[in-house]
């Protein structure tokens, strides 16, 4: 089966013209939802756009010592807001490790979840190739924040932090023979005293530098992004 670690990629900014031989910096982190290239990232991998740079992924290759393949973003699309996610396409051969979660009646409060991301790109030099740093995290879900129409989209708020070029990757149950998709991290929130309901009645409070955001895709199923052709992204996984 396909690996997490294998199917998420960084977003990096590459020269407009000419071959991809070269990655200028990270902007974020995407992963593949299916075999064609297509993926998701967080919006904030496209908001800023400069003058002769254009957007690809850092794709990784089975050999992990041979350099990464560096892949123009052909297409992408943006969701409505208050949603926070783009969906793009490039050409590379890819497989989803992961499965649709859902929307049940279960509550994710308090559940052990798993994000897995791109945080740091070291440049090509004269005695290396180019790579990009991963790391996993996990945490808690602390709350489950109800969307609010036209404002927020819903979310999901975490015991852990997102890093800068964390944003876009996703969030997911570790389960077996795929993980189960249920967000992408976004940003963070919050300083000092956090209350968060309990299962049972009452509250739980935490002091709390910072904590994740990430939204919750489970009600994003229905969207159909014109990319995908007349299906929603529930059809695709």
């Amino acid at each position: 089966m396909p690996s997490v670690q294998d199917h998420v990629v960084a977003v990096v900014r590459l020269p407009a013209e000419g071959p991809p031989s070269s990655a200028l910096e990270i902007v974020g982190t995407a992963f593949f939802l299916d075999g064609d290239g297509t993926f998701l990232t967080a919006s904030s991998s496209f908001s800023e756009p400069k003058p002769g740079t254009r957007l690809g992924l850092a794709v990784r290759l089975a050999d992990r010592h041979a350099p990464v393949s560096l892949v123009p973003i052909a297409v992408h699309e943006f969701a409505d807001p208050p949603w926070e996610i783009a969906i793009g396409r490039a050409e590379v051969a890819t497989q989803s490790p992961f499965t649709w979660a859902g929307r049940s009646a279960a509550s994710l409060l308090w559940e052990r979840v798993h994000a897995y991301g791109c945080v740091a790109w070291e440049p090509a030099d004269g005695t290396h190739h180019a790579r990009a740093a991963y790391r996993s995290s996990e945490g808690n879900v602390l709350e489950e924040r109800a969307a609010e129409r036209g404002l927020q989209a819903p979310e999901l708020h975490l015991s852990f932090g997102i890093p800068a070029h964390y944003r876009g990757a996703p969030l997911f149950l570790h389960e077996r023979p795929r993980a189960k998709l249920i967000g992408i991290c976004v940003g963070n929130g919050g300083l000092g005293l956090l209350r968060f309901p309990l299962r049972s009645a009452g509250t739980f409070e935490v002091r709390n530098d910072v904590y994740g955001i990430a939204q919750d895709l489970r009600d994003a199923g229905a969207w159909k992004p014109q990319l995908l052709q007349g299906r929603s992204l529930r059809d695709f996984l």
